[in-house]
């Protein structure tokens, strides 16, 4: 894994911010990496706000794809661990609100 300074470092040294700006040109190691060190903590959000393993399943995928779409953000890179935590509460409260309207539309 290069980093900017040409010296090569293993993987697990690197920081978040180091891996995000890795993945976002394209390395697929780099973005495994902050999938294995966040994917737990993502979808324990989707699980706190009572969603079945189905829903925290959708939510965690939305949440890694507003990640790609925002690989270049100056906010994510400064912290994934909490962007990738607001992600995850927005795209959960969005599925409660989702799952609502189609309580009350099969009524």
């Amino acid at each position: 894994m290069d980093v900017s300074d040409g010296n090569r470092q293993p993987l697990c040294a690197l920081s978040d911010e180091e891996a995000l700006s890795i993945a976002a040109r394209g390395d697929r190691e780099a973005w495994d990496l902050l999938v294995d060190r966040h994917a737990q903590a993502v979808w324990a959000i989707a699980r706190a706000d009572g969603h079945d393993e189905d829903a925290a399943t959708r939510i965690s995928h939305l949440t890694w794809h507003r990640l790609v779409d925002h690989l270049d953000d100056d906010t994510a890179r400064r912290s994934v661990a909490a962007w990738l935590a607001g992600a995850a509460a927005l795209e959960s409260r969005r599925e409660l609100r989702r799952c609502t309207a189609e309580a009350r539309a099969a009524r």
